[in-house]
């Protein structure tokens, strides 16, 4: 499994440090994954849904907080352990920040996709308690 990772990491110049790159990256892309599961989850099995926007989603706040310690750890890979940037760095670094939100979309939609009725029941249901006045759990509307 390992050949597979270092070949890549080789195809972009990282020539040091690879086990720290590879662990680095695998847990970073699995916890947006993962956190994309969990998110379809909670909107299956959390209650009536109210509608909020995305800066307000906790997967959002995953992805931003995520790509923050990226780019914190991609800094201290090049100041301190390697001392050296070269394009193709750059390019790995950029793929990575991009492909985050798109791993935790990408879960995001499975569980979505499989929970479909059960969420827009509870998309109903929100609707329904507004409609009769009693909103969501005693929470105040923003």
């Amino acid at each position: 499994m390992f050949g597979f990772v270092e070949s890549v990491l080789n195809l972009f110049h990282f020539t040091e440090f690879q086990y720290y790159i590879a662990v680095f990256c695998t847990v970073i892309f699995l916890g947006n994954f993962l956190g994309g599961l969990i998110y379809g989850l909670i909107l299956a099995y959390g209650g009536p849904i109210r509608p909020r926007r995305l800066t307000h989603r906790i997967a959002f706040r995953w992805c931003l907080f995520s790509d923050l310690v990226l780019i914190l750890f991609a800094l201290y890979y090049h100041a301190a352990l390697i001392r050296l940037l070269e394009p193709s760095h750059v390019v790995f670094w950029l793929f990575s920040l991009i492909a985050t939100p798109i791993l935790a979309y990408i879960s995001s939609e499975i569980t979505g996709l499989i929970f479909r009725k059960r969420i827009a029941a509870n998309r109903r249901e929100y609707q329904r308690r507004v409609a009769a006045g009693k909103g969501t759990r005693g929470r105040a509307r923003r």
